[in-house]
């Protein structure tokens, strides 16, 4: 908004008893209209059921808003259908409130229209076959929604996910299962101008003791599965790999999933990684003495390719001030530490990141906490 203007606000009052713009409302500035435009203005909101279409002025708005209580215009609900960010097209909509129960079909966006209706309250619900709904939870209900007074909208929202599962077995290098590695679905994006968007994971999941994994709600489309698959961080405790046993994309198989056809029996080989071996991490003050109760997580070096970078997770120092963790030893990992003081975060002390390159049996890196720079401490 601009000051020194003056502007109309279509608000509706939520469950929780805030306020917000009407998503299918007519806020805008006031002004004097221009020949014609207040016709062209209806027109053009009859057609497209008022979406994308605004218009405010001083007398004309205000009586098309006074209007709205003579039925002026069309009482409608709007009721969208999504799979996450996805329009769902054909599925069947039920409308219930004082018009009783009315149905209806999405279109190829995902909405379905219903006129005509009365003031009051309406619950939106949708189904179609090989999804589920999903439950509309906390304040600000997006499945129920009410029309004020004869000649408003109103825009209710269903959420669906798919009951398409994709499932099948990790083995080693040697072909043992391979318990507690977590898997990931990388969506594979068709449209060009999205191939420079960050790495979109629809889906993780850990496998089982015998190297069994499921993912239990996949929508249709192309997908890498694998580990480590975000260029951005680190998920499992190995190098990136990309099924069936690809250390990088180029020869990676994608993964079709078809509507209401499950995806199974995937076997996912790792490359050999070599054996396990135990990374001992020991954090000290700047005095050189041990810490207990330091954090130990995994850090950062600006540059590095995270190709063949594995997870430490998250652990904490013992009373010797150190901590084992396990990684294996064609990997390398980057380790950080930091002492948190509770009730005063602006003092909390870190550590400088360290690189451990791959490399044979057990190996031992030192942590050094830095004191906060002067300055940042709590004001007196």
């Amino acid at each position: 908004m601009i000051r020194g203007k003056q502007y109309v606000v279509d608000a509706t009052r939520f469950r929780d008893g805030s306020l917000g713009t009407e998503l299918c409302g007519s806020s805008g500035e006031i002004r004097p209209p221009e020949d014609g435009e207040l016709e062209e203005y209806l027109k053009q909101r009859e057609q497209s059921r008022g979406f994308g279409v605004s218009y405010s002025n001083t007398t004309e708005f205000l009586n098309y808003l006074r209007g709205l209580k003579e039925n002026a215009s069309s009482t409608y609900i709007s009721v969208q259908v999504r799979e996450r960010v996805f329009a769902v097209p054909d599925a069947e909509v039920t409308l219930v409130g004082p018009n009783g129960t009315l149905t209806g079909t999405t279109s190829s966006d995902g909405v379905a229209n219903f006129e005509g209706l009365v003031p009051g309250q309406y619950h939106a619900g949708a189904r179609k076959e090989f999804y589920e709904t999903v439950p509309d939870r906390g304040p600000g209900s997006l499945t129920d929604v009410e029309i004020p007074i004869s000649g408003a909208c109103a825009q209710a929202r269903v959420s669906l996910k798919a009951v398409t599962t994709v499932s099948g077995l990790v083995r080693s290098a040697q072909g043992a299962p391979v318990p507690s590695l977590i898997l990931e679905l990388q969506e594979i994006r068709n449209s060009p101008a999205a191939q420079d968007l960050p790495d979109t994971i629809v889906g993780r999941t850990t496998t089982a003791a015998d190297g069994a994994f499921r993912f239990p709600s996949v929508s249709p489309g192309r997908y890498y599965l694998g580990t480590n698959l975000l260029t951005y961080m680190t998920t499992s405790q190995i190098g990136r790999t990309y099924y069936p046993s690809q250390r990088t994309k180029d020869g990676a198989v994608p993964i079709e999933v078809q509507f209401g056809e499950n995806t199974g029996n995937l076997v996912l080989t790792l490359p050999d990684f070599g054996p396990q071996r135990n990374i001992r991490i020991c954090v000290v003050d700047p005095s050189g003495q041990p810490v207990a109760e330091a954090q130990v997580k995994d850090g950062f070096e600006r540059g590095m390719d995270r190709q063949n970078v594995g997870t430490l997770g998250e652990t904490t120092t013992d009373a010797s001030g150190c901590v084992v963790v396990q990684g294996v030893e064609r990997v390398e990992y980057v380790a950080s530490a930091i002492l948190r003081k509770p009730g005063n975060p602006i003092s909390n002390m870190f550590t400088d990141s360290v690189h451990i390159p791959p490399g044979e049996g057990p190996v031992e890196k030192l942590l050094v906490l830095k004191v906060p720079p002067v300055g940042t401490g709590p004001k007196q």
